[in-house]
């Protein structure tokens, strides 16, 4: 689902929300307040088409909806047509049982209660339509144009690159699901830098505006900030895909209008990148003597039929979670966001979860139980010796057994009888077809 999620991040990453005590309200919508920001959006267009270096191919359609407008298009868009009950019950097991949320967590209540608090505006590509939050227009005249320039850029990118079918290929699986997203985000997070320095700051008191704007949204972002780091990767597409986007030339890259980023996002599009480690090391997807693809179960079926036989269970759900969500299980759950530094890609990773090679989750049903079977695949020895001991240290209580060989670490969770940690590890070594960009992956 591409839903906006952007929150201050930099100082620049801003759109309007309002604090969950207020969720549940309803604001009528102004006509006087939405005649004004369709106007503003017709004229962000033109800046649009300009900064990009390219038309629109049709008018893109505007609206303005209430918080209430907006929990009616999650609950249908998201929880209906995306993450219907079932799906949305086994993507909350895994979640729980991998640590990345608590236990008692109710996964789609703290989904709406972060993109309530969180969403100023969206766009959307089934309907073709950009869509203001009447709440937004509080923000000021600057903050509000600078995210219709980033909503506007996900309309033209659509018009050109086609962004449902795009997202849609790969919403079942977390790590491809960031890549993409990152490529969309920091896309339209660069383009909306960008008009901040050639429109913003020349047309409208930009800077006093961003201080006051700042200091409205700080008590607004406590939701996403009290919510497990696990949501935090949602912010994580717009800054680390903008430093993608730049080759890893870094935030004063986007100062520069002519820094290539239009022409680097017209090749990401047309070839997208597989994970989230190429995202947060750019060289491994632009540079062709440091291309690093994901490592991938060819297999994956027939090893899970067999897997099924050493679990003694139903598998239920399969995933990829990547460089980015192995970062979050190699650091302690209760470290609190920094703010400040989440436009550096390196926030992101950590020496532990750099030299990912690929990973595949398992769920199962074991009887009434419930349990994971992880396999990690790593770059080197050393790099799988790393996780393991940095994942083990933090989340020791989560993990009912654990084995490593080669470049291959195995971790179990939940279960009434766990499976032995080992017998998995040897049956990777015996029955999964491991390839790297079409060639065989070898564990030593």
């Amino acid at each position: 689902m591409r839903l906006d999620v952007a929150v201050i991040v930099a100082g620049l990453a801003l759109s309007g929300g309002a604090p969950a005590q207020e969720q549940g309200k309803d604001q009528a919508t102004d006509q006087a307040k939405v005649d004004k920001l369709v106007k503003a959006a017709n004229e962000v267009m033109k800046e649009v088409e300009e900064l990009r270096g390219r038309k629109f191919k049709k008018d893109v359609k505007k609206g303005v909806q209430t918080a209430a407008e907006l929990r009616e298009f999650i609950e249908k868009k998201l929880f209906d047509e995306e993450l219907p009950p079932e799906k949305l019950r086994r993507q909350q097991l895994l979640l729980q049982l991998l640590g990345l949320i608590p236990k008692d967590m109710d996964l789609k209540k703290t989904i709406m209660d972060v993109l309530l608090s969180q969403i100023g505006g969206f766009y959307d590509p089934s309907r073709e339509a950009f869509f203001m939050m009447a709440r937004a227009a509080e923000m000021g005249e600057a903050m509000n144009r600078m995210m219709i320039a980033h909503e506007l850029t996900h309309a033209l990118d659509d018009q050109y690159y086609k962004l449902d079918p795009m997202m849609k290929a790969c919403q079942d699986e977390h790590d491809a699901s960031f890549a993409v997203g990152a490529v969309i985000e920091g896309s339209a997070t660069a383009l909306m830098q960008r008009w901040a320095i050639q429109f913003g700051m020349k047309k409208y008191d930009m800077m006093s505006q961003m201080r006051q704007a700042m200091k409205t949204e700080a008590e607004k972002a406590k939701v996403l900030l009290a919510a497990p780091p696990y949501f935090a990767t949602l912010i994580a597409r717009y800054m680390a895909g903008s430093h993608f986007l730049t080759k890893g030339k870094g935030p004063g890259a986007l100062a520069r209008l002519e820094n290539g980023v239009d022409a680097n996002a017209e090749k990401a599009f047309g070839k997208l990148p597989l994970s989230s480690e190429q995202i947060l090391h750019p060289a491994k997807y632009w540079n062709e003597n440091k291309l690093d693809l994901p490592v991938r179960i060819a297999n994956d079926d027939a090893f899970v039929a067999k897997l099924a036989e050493v679990v003694a269970g139903r598998l239920l759900e399969r995933e990829t979670y990547g460089e980015i969500h192995m970062a979050l299980l190699t650091r302690s759950s209760e470290r609190k966001l920094n703010m400040a530094a989440m436009n550096n890609a390196s926030y992101w990773t950590n020496k532990a979860a750099r030299g990912w090679g690929g990973d595949r989750a398992y769920l199962f049903a074991q009887g009434e139980a419930h349990g994971v079977v992880w396999v990690t695949l790593w770059d080197t020895e050393e790099d799988a010796e790393q996780f393991e001991k940095a994942h083990t240290r933090h989340y020791a209580s989560q993990i009912a057994a654990h084995a490593r060989a080669g470049r291959a670490a195995v971790f179990v969770y939940g279960f009434t009888k766990p499976p032995s940690a080992k017998a998995v590890l040897k049956l990777v070594e015996q029955h999964a077809e491991l390839v790297k960009g079409g060639q065989t992956f070898a564990l030593k």
